[in-house]
C-alpha cells in the first residue's frame, strides 16, 4: 500500500483523512436514503395531511415557473419558514435599500412560510424549493442564476450548497446560533461539517458559537448579532390598527400567552382558575384548528371568547386569537408575556415581546436559546415548571416596572446585525 513507504505520523495523517472521506460518503448514503424516504412520505401523507399536499403542488412544475429575466445582481435567500423569513427580512431591506436595481428571489421550504408570505417592494419572485437532489439542485441555481445567496439561521441542504460552491456563488448563513452537544462536533456530523464549509462566511449571533466552529476547523465565520432585534425594531415602530385587541384591553393589566401548546394552556388555566384579579388574558395558540380551540375554551368555562366571535362590551377576561399573523404586533399591549414551547420542543420567539419591553415567562425547554439566556441573566425572563412557579414569576414582574428599562438597554445592544451582514457581504462581493 502507497501508505506504507510513509512515515508513522504521515502514515497516520493519511489513515484519518481516508477514514474522514469514508465517513463523509457513508453519511451522504444516508442523506440520499433520508431524502428518498421523505419525498415518499409526503406522497403517502398527502391525501390526509394539508402541508405535505401544498408542499408536493407548490414543487409541481417549479421549473416552468420561475421567470426567465435574468439580472445580473440577483439575491436569492433561503427560509425554511415564516420564522426564519421574518429573521432574514431586515436584510433583504437593507439590501434593497443600497441596491435597488437588484432583484430578490425568495424561497420556502413549508408551507407555512409561503402561504402567510404577504406581497411587498423587495422581494421580486418567490418559490417553493425543490427537493434537495443532485438535478433539482443544479437547474434551480442556474435558472436563477443568483450574485448572491443567502440561507437564513439553520438551512443545510447539501447539494444546493455544492452547486452554489461549484459555481463560485458566495453563499452565507445569517444569524447562526450553534450549541453545546451540536452534531458539527460529532463523529457522524461528517456531512454537516462538509456543508458548512461550502459557505463563503457564517454570520454568527455569538461569541461562544464562533468558538465552537473554529474547534472544527471553521475560519469563514463572523459575530453580527440576531437580526430579529433588527426586524422587530420595525414591526414595534408600524401604527397598530387593531380594534378588538385596543377595546379588550383597555387599560387593563393584561397578560399575552403567544405560541402556546396544550400542556401551556393546561398549566396557564390551573393557575388562572385560582383567580388573578383586575388581569385580562390573551391567548395565542400555535395551532388555531378547531379542536384545538374547543379544547382551549373548555378549560376557561365561561370567561373566554374568540377573538372571530367578540362583541365590544362583554364581560371576558380570557380572549382567544383564532387568527394568524397578528401576534408579533399585539405584544405591545402585554403588561407581562408568557412564552409556549418550553414543555415541548423548545420555546418559541421571546424576542417578540421582550422587543416593546415586556418581561417573559416560559417552561424550562430554553438551553439552545441564546436570546433566553442574553435576557434571563439581566432577570428580564423566568423559567417555570408549575403553577407554584408561575404565580412567583407573575407576581415578581407585575411589581417590578424598573425591568422594563433593564431590557430596553439590552434590546439596544443587540440592534444593528442586519447593517453589518450587507456590510461584510459588500466588502467580499463584487456586484
Amino acid at each position: 500500500m502507497v501508505y506504507s513507504y510513509l512515515s508513522k505520523e504521515n502514515r497516520g495523517s493519511v489513515l484519518l483523512e481516508k477514514s474522514k472521506k469514508q465517513n463523509q460518503i457513508l453519511a451522504l448514503f444516508f442523506y440520499n436514503i433520508f431524502l428518498i424516504l421523505y419525498k415518499m412520505g409526503l406522497h403517502i401523507a398527502s391525501p390526509w395531511h394539508a402541508k405535505a399536499k401544498q408542499m408536493l403542488v407548490g414543487g409541481k412544475n417549479i421549473f416552468s415557473q420561475i421567470k426567465q429575466t435574468k439580472n445580473p445582481n440577483t439575491l436569492w435567500m433561503h427560509c425554511a419558514s415564516v420564522g426564519e423569513y421574518e429573521q432574514g427580512l431586515p436584510i433583504i431591506t437593507f439590501w434593497k435599500q443600497k441596491h435597488p436595481e437588484s432583484k430578490v428571489v425568495l424561497t420556502f421550504f413549508s408551507p407555512s412560510g409561503y402561504n402567510s408570505f404577504k406581497a411587498n417592494d423587495i422581494i421580486d419572485e418567490m418559490y417553493y424549493l425543490p427537493l434537495d437532489s443532485k438535478s433539482n439542485a443544479a437547474q434551480f441555481v442556474d435558472a436563477i442564476n443568483p450574485s448572491v445567496a443567502i440561507f437564513v439561521k439553520y438551512e443545510l441542504w447539501y447539494y444546493y450548497l455544492a452547486a452554489l460552491h461549484a459555481r463560485n456563488i458566495p453563499t452565507y448563513m445569517v444569524s447562526m446560533y450553534v450549541a453545546k452537544n451540536n452534531i458539527f462536533q460529532k463523529y457522524y456530523g461528517a456531512l454537516h461539517r462538509t456543508m458548512l464549509r461550502f459557505f463563503t462566511c457564517i454570520f454568527l449571533q455569538d461569541e461562544n458559537s464562533k468558538t465552537i466552529l473554529n474547534s472544527i476547523g471553521l475560519q469563514q465565520v463572523i459575530v453580527t448579532g440576531d437580526t430579529r432585534f433588527d426586524r422587530m425594531k420595525a414591526i414595534a415602530a408600524a401604527p397598530f390598527e387593531y380594534t378588538i385587541i385596543n377595546d379588550f384591553c383597555g387599560d387593563k393589566k393584561i397578560l399575552i400567552a403567544g405560541s402556546t401548546w396544550p400542556a401551556d394552556e393546561k398549566l396557564l388555566a390551573q393557575w388562572w382558575g385560582s383567580g388573578i384579579a383586575d388581569w385580562q388574558l390573551i391567548i395565542v395558540p400555535h395551532q388555531i384548528d378547531e379542536a384545538h380551540l374547543q379544547q382551549i375554551e373548555n378549560s376557561f368555562a365561561q370567561q373566554i371568547i374568540r377573538y372571530s366571535k367578540y362583541q365590544k362590551n362583554a364581560n371576558y377576561k380570557v380572549l382567544l386569537l383564532d387568527k394568524m399573523g397578528m401576534l408579533n404586533k399585539i405584544y405591545r399591549k402585554a403588561t407581562i408575556a408568557y412564552i409556549g414551547g418550553g414543555f415541548g420542543a423548545g420555546i418559541h420567539n421571546i424576542v417578540e415581546p421582550l422587543s416593546y419591553y415586556k418581561p417573559v415567562i416560559h417552561g424550562p425547554n430554553c438551553t439552545r436559546f441564546l436570546e433566553a439566556t442574553l435576557f434571563g441573566k439581566i432577570g428580564a425572563t423566568k423559567i417555570v415548571n408549575n403553577a407554584t412557579e408561575l404565580t412567583e414569576s407573575f407576581v415578581f414582574f407585575a411589581s417590578n416596572k424598573a425591568i422594563e428599562k433593564t431590557i430596553a438597554e439590552k434590546i439596544a445592544e443587540n440592534l444593528g446585525a442586519a447593517e453589518k451582514v450587507v456590510s461584510e457581504i459588500e466588502a467580499n462581493v463584487l456586484l
